[in-house]
């Protein structure tokens, strides 16, 4: 029998050596129907030459400028899409893989039709033992949605099959006949964050299952790209598009729990890190929200503002 074929999409903003580390991972994965596709987002690391003479079988997108997590990755998909793929897998180019990863995911899909979209087990790449995520799920707390597992040490306790709201943006892989029904990420959502629980849920509305296969895993170098998971930027985007993600998808419950959650805890919030003297991720985190009901977009301007 055929084994379907995989479109493996890394972008890479001045991320070079983690963009080959990850490259050297996949090169020792044992599933051999793999098309590898690079978009480097105007990076001046030297990348694109670096592909050119060592990996001539990786596919180069080569943009003049940052088109964000959204934009990048969709030029990735198109390219799978035109390309004949059966499956899309979007992964962190900070990430490294393990070799039975692609084989596992690959394994539990064809189990069942159902499935949509599936993510593997993982870990933080400085602490290989413990959990970045599995998964992850809707709460309408403080940032809408959590990942399962985060920072607990991998005791065996999520190592079965499990169904899940949506897939972290890490690593996913998608059905191409999935993007087909329910269409790529949503560039709403640039330059990043929310735009993989846009599309779980989208995922999961279309009649698909979002699974987690533990037996999948890698581990993750986590933020490598924006400065880290509580820089300002991340908190003005997290803020910003977790306004966007609810005007889509919130009933009124939910918009309630989450404005109690995330909105009123704001002042008590900026109380707590101003005792660690650092407010910025907070304060920038408000002008997100700000922003977000304002509808304002979000411009090159506030990601390069110095908080």
């Amino acid at each position: 029998m055929k084994k379907p074929k995989i479109c493996v999409v890394l972008l890479n903003w001045n991320g070079r050596d983690d963009t080959l580390a990850c490259l050297d991972s996949l090169k020792a994965s044992n599933y051999s129907e793999t098309d590898i596709v690079v978009v480097d987002q105007g990076s001046q690391d030297g990348l694109v030459d670096v592909l050119e003479q060592r990996e001539p079988q990786v596919k180069v997108i080569a943009n003049e400028k940052n088109m964000g997590f959204t934009g990048g990755n969709n030029q990735g998909i198109d390219f799978g899409l035109e390309s004949g793929a059966d499956y899309i897998l979007l992964l962190n180019n900070d990430t490294v893989v393990d070799q039975e990863c692609i084989s596992e995911l690959v394994r539990v899909a064809e189990d069942s039709a159902a499935v949509g979209a599936l993510g593997p087990k993982i870990y933080l790449f400085h602490d290989p033992d413990r959990i970045w995520s599995v998964g992850g799920i809707l709460d309408f707390t403080q940032n809408v949605g959590k990942m399962r597992g985060y920072g607990r040490k991998d005791e065996g306790q999520f190592d079965e099959l499990a169904e899940v709201d949506f897939i972290s943006g890490c690593a996913v892989m998608v059905r191409s006949q999935v993007i087909a029904a329910v269409g790529p990420l949503g560039e709403e959502f640039y330059p990043g964050y929310y735009e993989d629980v846009d599309w779980g849920v989208r995922i999961r509305a279309a009649g698909y299952v979002n699974l987690v296969v533990p037996s999948a895993k890698i581990w993750h170098k986590v933020s490598a790209s924006t400065g880290g998971d509580y820089s300002p930027a991340s908190k003005y985007l997290m803020g910003h598009h977790a306004v966007l993600f609810m005007r889509k998808h919130a009933t009124r419950y939910q918009w309630v729990k989450w404005f109690v959650w995330a909105v009123l805890s704001l002042p008590f919030l900026y109380l707590a890190h101003a005792f660690k003297r650092d407010t910025r991720g907070v304060w920038a985190k408000a002008l997100g929200i700000r922003d977000g009901f304002r509808e304002a977009p979000v411009t090159s301007d506030v990601l390069e503002r110095q908080w």
